[in-house]
């Protein structure tokens, strides 16, 4: 016959038990339920701190938005205030007629001029996800940007006007007047004279640029060159 096995513990063993139980317990629950949440509570708070960040400088920008929208109806305005500035093209006829008509109207002598073919002197281009600046002195060629996305272009060209002339000091200043304060931008590249003293008059040499913009305000206008008689002559004395 066989006996039971009996296993006697004490009271103060059952006391061991019973704290190795309790402290098992506390370490669960801190492990798994104190640290957890506290790790979730910490998450949670940079997520709120984020949130309150991005909140004030959603706020701040509305505050500013006011300035953003006038500085960009501002920077608009000047835009097209430059570009009514230019006109969008000129050809030989309306650079002679130019010149026609400051001889008729100063009372200066031009008696010979050489024009130019028309340089490219800039071709910027923003576009939506990079800005493309480009600008080339003294060049001529396609313009096209080959690219969809573009929404700023700026193309300009620069027409280069060589001229002799005859007058006197006063006609200078009138002449170096009437160029810089055209309606169409003009601009005295060089300038030089010299005295003869067997007219009292002023002989000199002058280069003139002349800008357009494809982008301008001002469409080109074919200028009424009026009447010319025909013979070997011109209105200038010499086009070359």
């Amino acid at each position: 016959m066989k006996k039971k096995m009996q296993i006697d513990i004490s009271m103060k063993e059952k006391k061991l038990l019973l704290i190795l139980l309790a402290f098992v317990l506390l370490f669960v629950a801190y492990q798994f339920g104190y640290v957890v949440l506290t790790n979730r509570a910490t998450a949670n708070n940079q997520k709120i701190t984020d949130l309150e960040d991005r909140v004030a400088s959603l706020e701040l920008m509305n505050i500013n938005k006011s300035m953003y929208t006038n500085g960009i109806t501002e920077c608009n305005e000047k835009m097209e205030a430059i570009r009514a500035e230019f006109v969008k093209e000129e050809t030989p006829e309306s650079n002679i007629m130019f010149i026609r008509n400051m001889e008729k109207n100063l009372g200066v002598e031009i008696y010979e001029i050489n024009l130019y073919d028309k340089a490219l002197i800039t071709n910027l281009v923003l576009d939506q996800g990079q800005t493309n600046a480009e600008n080339t002195d003294n060049t001529t060629g396609d313009t096209s940007t080959g690219s969809s996305e573009a929404q700023f272009v700026q193309t300009g060209y620069n027409y280069a006007v060589d001229m002799k002339f005859k007058c006197s000091y006063e006609e200078l200043k009138k002449m170096a007047t009437y160029i810089n304060e055209y309606q169409y931008m003009r601009a005295i590249q060089s300038i030089s004279v010299v005295f003869d003293g067997d007219t009292g008059e002023l002989i000199g040499e002058l280069t003139m640029n002349i800008y357009t913009l494809e982008e301008a305000t001002n469409e080109y206008e074919e200028p009424n060159t009026g009447i010319t008689n025909f013979g070997k002559d011109n209105i200038f004395g010499t086009i070359h």
